[in-house]
């Protein structure tokens, strides 16, 4: 797959940018606050259907109003040339389309272009709380599988009305039996479903997040991701049953795959704790590789690869082997940002890549 137009239309700093994309290897360049992030997020956006770097579309607008439009143009391995575009305005549905015809859903666009974006971000992976690995983990899947993302946004709205249920009975003692067993079945069912995928995915995900990893580092340490919690730990259809009184007690709902964790792990101990910045950098490269060797399996898609900021934290040798890595088969078309262009040039030359050069301007 490859992007060949890009169009921003009030999106962050840009106002209205055009860019064309002739090449494989895309060097996007510019000073500090000159839109390179902004251009690697819009090329995410386009194929997500959401930004990468925000949570909410309302913080993406730039100055000229609350709406924001993405167009772009792409070679596609199944659908031929597509015309994609996604449009925000506020107090309106945003709407995704193909080929000028909008989906009814953001599901319906999520997999049909397949992405991988390593940024700076990265770190809060290893540094914040389990929230931000779950939804790493769970935006991969559901790139891939369509049902687990039918079924997992099925499943958090379950929680937050069983939640509003155990808040009600705390405020006015009624226990309403027959309504809490309609939910626990539910969920019980949701989550065993949302377990078995997890764990479908982290088998054929660790593997090549392994193997990627001792190429980038040439080091002897073994990592490994482990996922853990609640969900495995009890049995799956009474797992909201037999913990309800303790839910009840707490004021929400404690066990299920909304609450576990992947434990990110070199040589038995968390890497947050033990990891260098240039290991644990290393480890989160690796993942988002093996986010793309996954994804391009299961979709027989070659996903678009962004690169945003890649020495932030890498020495040259570690920056150095990613290139290497990346501008063989089978990564596709690549983008990568950098406010210093002619370090990566030099790195590039030394492999005779050919890469397209576009600096953008500060306004």
């Amino acid at each position: 797959m490859l992007l060949q137009g890009l169009q921003l239309v009030n999106f962050k700093c840009k106002e209205n940018l055009s860019l064309a994309f002739h090449k494989k290897l895309c060097l996007i360049t510019g000073h500090n606050g000159s839109g390179k992030t902004t251009v690697l997020d819009a090329i995410y956006n386009l194929c997500i259907g959401k930004s990468a770097l925000q949570s909410q579309d309302k913080a993406l607008p730039g100055a000229l109003g609350a709406y924001f439009l993405l167009k772009g143009v792409f070679d596609h391995e199944f659908l031929s040339v597509v015309h994609a575009s996604v449009a925000w305005k506020e107090g309106e549905k945003k709407k995704v389309l193909l080929n000028g015809k909008a989906h009814e859903k953001l599901a319906d666009h999520i997999g049909k272009f397949p992405v991988v974006m390593i940024a700076p971000q990265d770190q809060d992976l290893i540094h914040l709380g389990s929230e931000n690995r779950r939804r790493f983990f769970d935006s991969v899947i559901c790139q891939q599988n369509p049902e687990y993302l039918e079924k997992l946004g099925l499943y958090l709205r379950l929680i937050e009305d069983r939640n509003a249920l155990i808040k009600r009975y705390q405020e006015t003692q009624h226990y309403d039996a027959e309504l809490f067993d309609v939910f626990d079945e539910q969920l019980g069912s949701l989550n065993q479903f949302l377990l078995e995928q997890r764990n479908l995915f982290l088998a054929a995900f660790i593997n090549d997040f392994e193997s990627f990893y001792h190429k980038l580092s040439k080091r002897q340490e073994q990592v490994h991701i482990h996922y853990r919690g609640s969900s495995i730990e009890q049995p799956q259809p009474d797992l909201f049953k037999l913990n309800r009184a303790r839910d009840v007690q707490a004021g929400r709902s404690l066990a299920g795959v909304h609450r576990d964790d992947y434990d990110l792990l070199m040589n038995g101990e968390l890497i947050r704790r033990m990891g260098s910045q240039g290991q644990q950098k290393t480890f989160l490269i690796a993942m988002k590789l093996a986010v793309f060797e996954v994804l391009k399996r299961q979709l027989q898609i070659t996903p678009l690869l962004l690169l945003d900021d890649i020495f932030d934290k890498l020495d040259e040798e570690r920056v150095t082997g990613l290139l290497q890595l990346v501008s063989q088969p089978p990564f596709g078309q690549i983008f990568v940002s950098d406010a210093r262009p002619e370090r990566t040039l030099h790195l590039l030359s030394l492999q005779e890549l050919d890469v397209e050069i576009i600096h953008l301007p500060y306004l």
